[in-house]
């Protein structure tokens, strides 16, 4: 073989491997994000509909350049418009029932690089439980912490309950309970956990609700806009 050819073969090998270490750095590494909660989070409103603001906030990330990855042990079975389907929304469960099952959870799924948690409304919508804003609170840290101790590289990120106008007594219980999370939240970051606060209860109104508890399919857009900075950060 002539020097001319073995040099000809060494830059056609540099230049088909220097295009294939391109290729592999311009596909974003997958983002997995694990929606944790009850019905909201699985998107129960108008019949038929499921996904809730799961959808759009595929969609936001998808745009915004994100090779986006749900993650959870429930698929979605109706839900045409979104091509991810997984989740962890528990329609009906409460925080304690939801620290029952975290750690087979987490086990069940690959590491998420987010894990964005709104639940609570179940333990104040169940009134014969007598549920006060304090004792959630506490099973809610207590979620939190399996979270940052099983998964410490992930990245928490927690919601206040969206306005309720079930019953009067209920919303009162949930404001205070919103107004105990950042207390709670500093308590993580204090650890050196990484979990951030977003404040969900003032960006939807009473006619955002589908019957007084669930969002409207325009009450979850604005849930999916709100949840985007701190996803995108």
């Amino acid at each position: 073989m002539s020097n001319l050819t073995r040099s000809l073969r060494v830059l056609v090998y540099t230049w088909l491997t220097w295009i294939g270490i391109n290729r592999a750095a311009a596909v974003e590494a997958p983002t997995r994000i694990m929606p944790l909660g009850d019905s909201i989070t699985f998107g129960q409103a108008e019949p038929g509909v499921e996904g809730g603001y799961r959808d759009r906030l595929y969609s936001l990330l998808t745009t915004a350049g994100f090779n986006v990855d749900f993650v959870g042990t429930f698929t979605d079975t109706s839900n045409p418009e979104l091509p991810d389907k997984n989740h962890q929304g528990a329609p009906g469960f409460r925080v304690d029932e939801i620290n029952a099952s975290i750690g087979g959870w987490l086990d069940s799924v690959e590491d998420p690089d987010v894990i964005r948690i709104q639940i609570g409304t179940n333990d104040f919508l169940q009134t014969s439980r007598n549920e006060t804003p304090t004792g959630v609170l506490a099973e809610l840290n207590t979620l939190i912490t399996t979270i940052a101790t099983k998964r410490p590289f992930a990245k928490i990120v927690v919601s206040t309950l969206i306005l309720s106008t079930f019953d009067p007594a209920v919303e009162a219980k949930q404001v205070l309970y919103n107004q105990g999370m950042p207390g709670i939240v500093a308590q993580q970051v204090a650890l050196g956990r990484h979990v951030t606060l977003v404040d969900l209860h003032p960006i939807l109104n009473s006619g955002d609700l589908y019957d007084t508890v669930h969002p409207t399919t325009a009450g979850y857009e604005k849930m999916a806009d709100a949840w985007l900075p701190a996803v995108n950060n």
